[in-house]
């Protein structure tokens, strides 16, 4: 945030989304992917400790603020 790497969004820019727990749409399984993503990934921290993820409803609210 403060050497310009990371990013946050105003909460009015937010374009908040509800997303059930499924296996399927895990943030587990869609974060190996998505973490190579530049636009997405700034509003991230670089490392989370091992088998940690970003929280679920800021995940897909990031998700659907970025690539609607």
């Amino acid at each position: 945030m403060f050497t310009d790497e990371k990013k946050l969004l105003k909460k009015s820019n937010v374009s908040y989304i509800h997303v059930p727990y499924y296996e399927e749409i895990s943030v587990k399984r869609l974060w190996v992917d998505l973490k190579q993503d530049k636009d997405f990934n700034v509003f991230f921290q670089d490392d989370y400790p091992k088998d940690k993820t970003p929280n679920h409803d800021y995940f897909f609210n990031i998700l659907n603020s970025v690539h609607p």
